[in-house]
């Protein structure tokens, strides 16, 4: 049993006992919910997550003077659930109403109010409506450095958000001051080699790679690479996150490094690697594309290629509506002319 399970199994126990203790109704019993909501989200339970953070609200919803702190807390856990399964609508009216909630407990100057400005411009951002979100990003920084200083790794959180921002609306050479000065705090708070620090090298490998420098985004994706390796060694938490971020970084090392530079083994072994990543996280589109990028570097290097295997790759990507099908369809017509 790992530490998120035993959270599991504590939060359900403490819920029964207050449940016990103050009937089933009780704000008390809504604000156990909610933290075991939030251990549920966390183990991929998002049904049952869902299912508490409701009850929870339909709890405080009909007391009459419900802990407006806590109240505000489940409204946010609610939305960011919704905002992750895509419900962007019912996500956003939870999170403003808990922004409203800080807004009026606690003032505009406090750190939860931050953290609401933030989650709503995330949830913005989200959904391309990128002007509205600029300003709260801009908005929660500045209450974030007020309040814990210029180098807090909080500030770097932000700093990334905003430049994935201003890097989404082509404003690349504003963003990635942003992104070094991230890199920098993360480095001084974690050392060189956590995965807050893989995560922002991760960003600026993409920031030179949507401004068309694939071969300058390749230093940073290796870089990226090395450290969450060593970080994976040091014990932390291997979410699905960060194997479809390793994944990702092997795909692009591989597809834009060795590739071009035809060294090919180094391609094979980023590519299986990527294919076996992506598998782990249960991504079985980024696999088959992994898997096309592989077929396609045996035509490259001059190995034999399965066509069979090509055809069937091409095909679950045209009917997944995924554009990168069209690599498979110029692989197909260059093997026929060959």
């Amino acid at each position: 049993m790992n530490h998120i399970e035993a959270a599991e199994k504590y939060f359900r126990r403490s819920l029964k006992i207050t449940t016990k203790h103050y009937g089933p109704d009780h704000q008390e019993v809504a604000r156990d919910m909610n933290y075991l909501a939030i251990v549920l989200d966390d183990l991929g339970k998002t049904k049952d997550a869902e299912k508490l953070y409701r009850q929870a609200l339909k709890i405080y919803d009909s007391t009459k003077e419900p802990d407006q702190h806590n109240l505000s807390k489940c409204l946010n856990n609610l939305g960011r659930l919704l905002q992750h399964k895509g419900n962007f609508d019912d996500a956003e009216q939870f999170i403003r109403r808990s922004l409203a909630i800080n807004k009026k407990v606690l003032g505009l100057k406090h750190l939860h109010t931050a953290l609401s400005l933030k989650n709503l411009a995330e949830l913005l951002s989200k959904i391309n409506r990128h002007a509205e979100a600029e300003p709260l990003y801009r908005r929660a920084l500045e209450i974030i450095e007020t309040s814990f200083g210029p180098d807090h790794p909080n500030v770097a959180t932000t700093l990334n958000n905003l430049a994935l921002l201003l890097s989404a609306t082509n404003r690349h050479a504003k963003a990635e001051p942003l992104y070094r000065r991230a890199l920098e705090i993360d480095e001084a708070s974690f050392g060189p080699n956590h995965p807050k620090v893989a995560t922002t090298l991760n960003n600026l490998a993409r920031l030179f790679f949507q401004k068309g420098d694939s071969q300058g985004a390749v230093p940073y994706y290796k870089r990226s690479l090395e450290v969450f390796e060593k970080a994976i060694g040091h014990s932390i938490d291997v979410t699905p996150q960060y194997l479809t971020t390793m994944a990702i970084n092997h795909n692009q090392i591989a597809l834009h490094g060795n590739v071009p530079a035809k060294n090919w083994k180094e391609a094979e072994y980023h590519y299986r690697h990527a294919i076996e990543l992506f598998d782990k996280a249960k991504k079985p589109i980024e696999v088959v594309n992994t898997e096309l990028n592989l077929q396609t570097m045996s035509h490259l290097s001059g190995q034999e290629v399965d066509i069979e295997k090509v055809k069937e790759l091409t095909n679950t990507l045209e009917e997944a509506g995924d554009n990168r099908a069209e690599k498979g369809h110029k692989l197909l017509k260059e093997l026929s002319m060959t």
